[in-house]
């Protein structure tokens, strides 16, 4: 079997090792903190979700929230008017064909670790550098990183 790395306990990182993970690889995620760090840390971003990407979560059992938060079903925007206006100077609404979704990135990260944790899978915790990649080559077949924030790795992967 095929062992793999993932570099980073962020959404994208998290959803594609539950999802190999699912599929019957050997998944191992590098983080810098531990579920209950994410938990109790700083906000991190709050997303809104979209249908496609929802429903992805929701063909690997990971959307652990449908029952839990109110869906989002409309989007709106107002721009305001000049100094003495009381109207805005642009404004709009638009309802979504399908509910989205917004959960805190620090409870759904960290309830997707715990699952993966719970299935299986390893989750080592360190900070990982472009200088430590190529002791997880020598490791794992593949490593892959999921790392979307910081500077350490844009001169490997600039934007």
């Amino acid at each position: 079997m095929r062992r793999i790395v993932i570099i980073g306990a962020g959404q994208a990182g998290l959803v594609l090792a539950l999802g190999l993970q699912k599929r019957g690889y050997d998944v191992t995620v590098v983080a810098e903190k531990t579920a209950d760090e994410v938990r109790h840390g700083r906000l991190i971003s709050n997303q809104c979700i979209f249908h496609p990407a929802l429903e992805r979560e929701r063909e690997l059992g990971i959307n652990l929230w449908d029952d839990e938060v109110q869906p989002v079903e409309e989007v709106a925007f107002n721009a305001a008017g000049g100094p003495a206006g009381t109207e805005p100077a642009i404004a709009w609404r638009q309802k979504f064909d399908h509910p989205a979704q917004s959960v805190d990135q620090r409870v759904k990260v960290s309830d997707w670790m715990t699952l993966f944790e719970a299935q299986g899978g390893e989750i080592r915790h360190h900070k990982v550098t472009p200088n430590d990649l190529d002791a997880y080559a020598a490791e794992f077949e593949l490593v892959i990183v999921a790392a979307g924030r910081g500077p350490q790795f844009d001169a490997l992967f600039p934007p």
